[in-house]
């Protein structure tokens, strides 16, 4: 093999390491996070969210890379920058980034100009933070999504009962109605044969 044949296939070898390891950290990255699964933080304009889309799109597309998981991956991309690209989305999600920050800031007792806050390793751990407050705030909406749920089952049950009682009702005035004849007659018979009856006790006692 010629030396410059080597040389293109090693370059290719390096660009799917680099593909797969793009894919591998996008994967691993909280999906409500979108700011981590782009691989960004608050504070950048929309018009550099579209590029660095664009760059990391054509980076790990599903069709130049043999990564199985491209396509996951892909659809994660495309969802954050969708989703950063919504305003209110977008604000929702800067203060959480807020609040996280000054949680910890908070937790660890520092001060908003301490130089720590700049370092890799607040920028992990307030990934960290963000991430837990973004399940908390996802099993309180799921949480109220159930229970709303549940009231409207409740009270589809509650209408479907009602309806059914006011058929059961309206059915059973139809057949009162119907045989409003019937009674009316046997009301006729009875009263007939009650005065029958009492003619004749008054003829018998005339007798006596």
């Amino acid at each position: 093999m010629a030396e410059h044949d080597i040389d293109r296939t090693l370059r290719k070898e390096e660009r799917e390491l680099i593909k797969d390891k793009e894919i591998k950290r996008i994967i691993r990255c909280f999906r409500l996070d979108y700011y981590t699964v782009l691989g960004i933080q608050p504070g950048i304009t929309k018009e550099d969210i579209a590029k660095i889309y664009k760059k990391k799109s054509l980076l790990i597309h599903p069709d130049k890379t043999r990564n199985p998981r491209a396509v996951d991956a892909f659809d994660l991309l495309r969802k954050a920058a969708t989703a950063l690209a919504d305003d209110k989305k977008r604000a929702e999600l800067d203060n959480t980034w807020a609040d996280a920050r000054s949680e910890l800031i908070q937790e660890k007792g520092w001060t908003v100009n301490d130089d720590r806050l700049v370092g890799t390793e607040f920028l992990s751990e307030w990934r960290a933070k963000v991430k837990e407050i973004l399940i908390d705030s996802e099993f309180v909406k799921r949480l109220a999504l159930k229970r709303e749920q549940a009231k409207q089952a409740r009270e589809r049950r509650e209408e479907d009962e009602l309806k059914e009682e006011k058929k059961r009702a309206k059915k059973q005035e139809a057949s009162w109605e119907s045989h409003r004849d019937d009674r009316v007659q046997n009301w006729r018979k009875f009263s007939k044969k009650l005065k029958h009856k009492k003619q004749k006790e008054s003829r018998a006692k005339v007798l006596i």
